[in-house]
């Protein structure tokens, strides 16, 4: 960094370039995800042999890009920042919304054909 006589900060050419490359990686990992909602009742859970589990609702949201019929939303551990204890806590919540015939809102990344569950609530 120079400091120039009028007292302004100069950033030298090796500077200028690693707050470039370092923005334009912040924001292409900010826009990685696309977080979209769709609210709806359950039709389906089903458990993989991997421990996820995909969740089939009574919508068809546009978002999801899953080419799946009805479309699955995943839920896995390490997707989403969801962790192991919160994957047993969202499961058990669809469990429960699907049981009761309630309605469900889940939140998931629709970068991705897996739409892989971030959070999810139940309603109604």
């Amino acid at each position: 960094m120079k400091i120039s006589t009028n007292g302004r900060i100069k950033l030298n050419t090796a500077l200028r370039i690693a707050i470039a490359c370092a923005g334009l990686a912040f924001g292409a990992s900010a826009s990685a995800a696309v977080t979209s909602s769709t609210t709806g009742r359950i039709t389906s859970l089903v458990t993989l042999a991997t421990g996820d589990f995909l969740i089939s609702m009574d919508v068809d949201n546009t978002s999801c890009p899953s080419t799946e019929n009805p479309k699955h939303y995943y839920l896995r551990a390490g997707q989403e920042a969801v962790t192991p204890e919160a994957n047993t806590n969202i499961i058990s919540a669809a469990m429960l919304g699907y049981s009761l015939g309630k309605k469900v809102t889940v939140w998931f990344d629709g970068a991705t054909g897996y739409c892989f569950i971030g959070q999810l609530s139940v309603a109604d």
